[in-house]
């Protein structure tokens, strides 16, 4: 559905919004790598400080799950950045 503009009026779908927070999880962790050389930002090393597996870790970088609130906020503390910046 568009308005006379144009426009979507329909939120993105589940997919979009699955590959937006992957592509920022991914984004931010390559960021902090090439930040911060003192630090491991390997998906294993992300994945340990979130409490989850490395393949866990890829799944959701690769956009093949979307994770919940409570993964999202274990996610945020692995990186050590606020969920704010993986959710906006």
């Amino acid at each position: 559905m568009r308005d006379r503009a144009g426009l979507d009026l329909q939120p993105p779908n589940r997919k979009d919004r699955t590959m937006d927070i992957a592509a920022k999880i991914k984004a931010v962790r390559l960021a902090k790598k090439a930040a911060d050389n003192g630090h491991d930002w390997t998906q294993a090393a992300c994945a340990l400080r979130a409490g989850m597996t490395q393949s866990q870790w890829a799944d959701l970088e690769a956009g093949r799950r979307m994770p919940r609130l409570d993964t999202l906020e274990r996610i945020a503390a692995g990186l050590g950045c606020p969920l704010a910046e993986l959710v906006s």
